[in-house]
């Protein structure tokens, strides 16, 4: 049990390491940017248990990527984040490379990198405020 764990973990591991990362800092200065999209990916239970995003960011699930793939302009500098880098984000990135996506980024260490109160991050309801909102 303990080595499929292990090599599961290698595995990730060498995953990340071959797609493109950005850190907390480069990151916080793209905030904002037109070219720019922030994905957030945590898990369903990662994004209950959460009370904040970062800003900017808009949650996407699985079921709703090739939605949002074909929403994007081609040049669209595209960051992913889930909860600590590894959960999600190499899965996801997979899918959207097959999608065709190739500006694509993951957050190093995620979310749980993402905090101090120089990162800034907003509540979850502004996005479903601002979504209803967009509806009306």
């Amino acid at each position: 049990m303990c080595s499929s764990l292990w090599n599961w973990l290698e595995a990730a591991a060498k995953e990340e390491r071959r797609m493109k990362t950005v850190d907390r800092k480069t990151l916080k200065l793209w905030l904002g940017q037109q070219n720019l999209f922030l994905m957030d990916v945590r898990s369903p239970v990662a994004w209950n248990l959460s009370i904040a995003k970062i800003e900017y960011a808009r949650r996407v699930e699985e079921n709703s990527l090739a939605l949002v793939v074909q929403t994007l302009p081609s040049q669209q500098k595209l960051v992913l984040y889930c909860e600590d880098g590894m959960a999600n984000c190499p899965a996801m990135a997979k899918k959207l490379e097959k999608m065709g996506v190739t500006n694509l980024y993951l957050l190093k260490g995620g979310f749980l990198a993402w905090q101090g109160k120089e990162y800034p991050k907003v509540p979850k309801e502004v996005e479903e405020q601002s979504e209803t909102s967009a509806n009306l």
